[in-house]
This record gives structure tokens, sequence and C-alpha cells, in this order.
């Protein structure tokens, strides 16, 4: 006969989950073989029924354990269960939905322009930057931080995206040329995966300033998500508000379409932000999305019908705000 331990183990095994899932899992194994020695008071798996399991969901309800936390430990006991059923014929343990604590959505959570406006505020205030920047640092982390958060949280670009930025990538119109392998990590056969947009002329003229006195900026998706942190700490500071502190620097790019929802047409936001599966691509915006390969008056066409719509909302809506 099996023991639950021996059970847990061979499930955990059979997974086809990453390193770090495994791990999860093994320790979540113990967790459950402790709590049935403990409180079962059984030792073998073909013991366990279903009614322990739903004792195990109840108590760690009781301890507070969040639904996702609980909802782990019982996929370890499915894992277990599944595995015993298949190659050894144990009856399999009926674990439904309705069984587990429901699992609440994450709070969306983004900032308005006005935020943004105030990052860009505190991260050119010479005093709070002394504080902040290191001696080495020539006000540089804060400095692209701003430009970062002008770029990704106006504009919508990825952080990813916004690190292979190079000066060769906007042209004198202020329009600014992406890859596709910015946000996917892989090499695009042809320009014409390149995405075009146009920036609004703050935005832009933000980008040539710092490229102008610095150079080329940092590629590293972590250290500009950290410089970005750290801007966001030094605001919630000045201000008071927690929102800086909780909300992570990838979520600068959901500030677009939340502060444009009533503004401009989902269509135009998800051709300007990159937005979408290939299907819907190319049923609803293929045709609003300028491409480098597209004869000139094409491509200026697309141009002027993003900066009619999202470049000019963008550009109301920050209207009496300093960035």
């Amino acid at each position: 006969m099996f023991t639950i331990s021996e059970a847990l183990r061979l499930g955990r095994e059979a997974s086809r989950g990453g390193r770090e899932h495994i791990q999860n899992l093994e320790y979540l194994g113990e967790l459950v073989t402790k709590f049935a020695t403990t409180h079962w008071q059984i030792q073998t798996f073909d013991e366990l029924k279903i009614h322990h399991v739903l004792q195990l969901v109840r108590d760690m309800e009781n301890q507070g354990r969040s639904a996702s936390y609980i909802k782990h430990a019982i996929n370890a006991i499915r894992l277990a269960s599944n595995y015993m059923s298949d190659y050894h014929g144990f009856p399999s343990i009926k674990i439904e939905q309705r069984h587990l604590p429901e699992v609440l959505d994450a709070p969306k959570i983004w900032l308005t322009y006005r935020q943004l406006a105030k990052c860009c505020h505190v991260a050119m205030d010479t005093d709070i930057r002394k504080r902040v920047d290191t001696a080495k640092s020539n006000p540089r982390p804060l400095a692209l931080a701003r430009v970062m958060v002008m770029a990704c949280g106006l504009c919508g670009l990825r952080l990813t995206e916004f690190g292979r930025l190079t000066p060769d990538c906007l042209d004198s119109a202020g329009n600014l040329t992406i890859t596709e392998d910015a946000a996917t990590g892989k090499r695009v056969k042809n320009n014409s995966s390149n995405r075009i947009i146009p920036l609004p002329g703050f935005v832009a003229a933000a980008m040539r300033d710092y490229w102008d006195q610095h150079g080329q900026w940092s590629s590293d998706r972590t250290n500009n998500a950290k410089r970005i942190r750290a801007l966001f700490h030094a605001t919630a500071d000045v201000t008071g508000d927690s929102l800086y502190l909780i909300t992570p620097p990838k979520n600068l790019r959901k500030t677009l379409p939340n502060q444009l929802d009533d503004a401009v047409d989902d269509k135009y936001i998800m051709a300007y932000g990159g937005w979408a599966f290939k299907g819907t691509m190319h049923r609803k915006y293929q045709a609003l999305r300028p491409h480098p390969n597209d004869p000139e008056p094409i491509r200026e066409r697309a141009l002027d019908r993003l900066r009619e719509t999202v470049v000019a909302a963008i550009e109301k809506k920050c209207t009496g705000l300093h960035f």
C-alpha cells in the first residue's frame, strides 16, 4: 500500500510543471502529509476520501489562507489521485470546482495622467533627486524614470519595448518605430512586422533631450523597472499617496486604455498600443496600423488617423499638466 507521502511524491514527479512549480508542490505535499497524520488519523492513500479534502479546505480557510494558496494545496492531492488512478487502479478522488473557495480577481491598479505628471515633477525636483540618486548617477535614474513614465504611461509602451529604443527609432515628425520582437523576444523577418505610432510632441521632445544629454539608455527591463519604482517611492513620500507604493511598474501601460476609454474608440487604442490577438488584429484594426513597407500615402493616412484620435486625446487629457 502507498502512504500519503509516497502518493503525493509520485503525483508530483509525474507533473509536467517547471522546477519552481515542483518545489511548491513538494512544500504543499509536506503540509498535506502533516495534516493527514494530525487531523485525519490516516496513513495510506487509499484511505483518503473527499470529506478529508473538504475538511482540509475548511481548516485552511479558518487559518486565513488565500483561495489561491488553498487551490494549489488541493492540486497536490489531485495530481496524486490522478497518478494512483491511472497507474494503480485506485478510485479517483472527485475534487470539483465547487469544493474550492472562489479566487477573487486581482484589483486593476493604474495611475492617472495627473498622478504621472506628479511623478515627472518629482523627478525634476533637484532637492528630491539628491536624496534618491547616488553620487555616481548624475541624476540619471530619476531622469530616465521620468522619460519611461511619459512613454509607457502616456503612450502605452511596454518596458521591454522602451529599453530597445534608439534615436534612430524616432523620426523628425515624432513617429516612433517599435519592433514586434521587443514584446515577443523573437526576431522579426521583415520590417512589415514593426509598429509605428505618432508620439505627442512633449513626449518626443523628452526622449530627444535625454538622448542628447546622456546617450543611449539601459535596455535591461529589470533595472528600468527599479528606476520607476524608485521614482514611485519618492513621489509617495512627497504626496502621501499609497497608490504609488502598490502599483507595479509594468502597470504603467494600463494607464493608456483606462484614461482614454471614454474618449477614443477601442480599435484605435488597440492599434496604438499593440493590444490584440492575431485574429482580432486582422479582423478589426489591421488597416489602422501604419507599417514601414506601406506606400507613403497609405502610411501617412494611418498615422494621421492615430494622431487625430489617440494623440489628440492624450494631449487633451494632459492639458494643464506639467511633465
